[in-house]
């Protein structure tokens, strides 16, 4: 029963899981579920090529995701809106970026792939 638990908030609200053709973590997805009246999380996970770190946080019309991937290793990450124009990652728009690439958008969210290193994406949600 706590291995479900423990799989939720690191999967679920955390948002940390694996691709389904991943070995070891080298396929991140990073997708948070945002659950009842929760507005932040922040979690990390020690995989064999090192630390993975996501923490989000949804507040006066802005949606906060920060996340860290380990060298070598690539993620797909999931923001609260289809709308690219409403995305920053560090200040500046991620549209057009070589090292930030869309891959869809469906039911009001979208996906983009990263590769290793240290974000900081910011969604305006009004």
């Amino acid at each position: 029963m706590l291995g479900h638990l423990m799989e939720w908030f690191f999967g679920g609200l955390g948002g940390i899981r694996q691709s389904e053709e991943s070995v070891a973590f080298s396929d991140i997805i990073i997708d948070p579920q945002e659950a009842g009246d929760v507005t932040w999380a922040t979690t990390a996970y020690e995989s064999v090529r090192g630390r993975i770190e996501c923490s989000w946080r949804r507040s006066g019309g802005r949606y906060t995701l920060r996340v860290a991937i380990p060298a070598g290793c690539r993620a797909t990450v999931t923001l609260p809106t289809a709308d690219p124009g409403r995305i920053t990652e560090y200040g500046r728009a991620v549209s057009g970026r070589q090292d930030i690439r869309p891959v869809d958008a469906a039911g009001g969210k979208s996906r983009w792939a990263i590769g290793s290193g240290e974000y900081l994406f910011e969604v305006e949600t009004n």
